[in-house]
């Protein structure tokens, strides 16, 4: 791990300075640098010096997330809303299983797109309901619960 930290302070000027310098005086173009690190050339420094910092950012991370339970905790929140959203679209999606059977990219992307539209379109009429159901309800005298079971036949 110490010789971790001393390569990259020693190379730190280089991480900052060159790229930044280099793209803003126009002598080296973004698109050359993402391919110069895309190249994996173990040889060149710009790529030692970012894996280096990457594996140091990495392993800090995973320290405080062990050490933190409020953090893992926030973190398995957050993913169970991905996984559920997720699982909504996949209770939305139909035809071919689910199965996107293009292989045009932007043919792809508009169809995730339109799913994303019908789910959101979804998700809005699902609050729309409930709130006006909610509101006569209340008029009536009924309790949440009861409100929530008569929902629960539209999901």
């Amino acid at each position: 791990m110490l010789k971790l930290v001393v390569f990259i302070f020693t190379h730190s000027s280089f991480i900052c300075a060159t790229p930044v310098l280099s793209i803003q005086s126009g002598k080296f173009l973004p698109s050359t640098l993402l391919r110069k690190l895309g190249s994996y050339s173990r040889k060149n420094r710009l790529y030692q010096t970012f894996r280096e910092l990457g594996r140091v950012v990495r392993t800090v991370f995973l320290l405080e997330y062990i050490s933190d339970r409020g953090l893992r905790r926030e973190i398995t929140a957050c993913t169970n809303v991905v996984e559920g959203y997720n699982h909504f679209l996949d209770w939305i999606f139909f035809g071919k299983e689910g199965v996107i059977t293009e292989n045009n990219p932007e043919e792809q992307e508009k169809r995730l797109k339109y799913l994303d539209l019908v789910a959101n379109a979804v998700i809005f009429i699902m609050l729309l309901t409930f709130l006006w159901s909610s509101s006569n309800s209340r008029q009536r005298g009924s309790s949440l619960i009861v409100r929530c079971w008569r929902l629960s036949a539209l999901i």
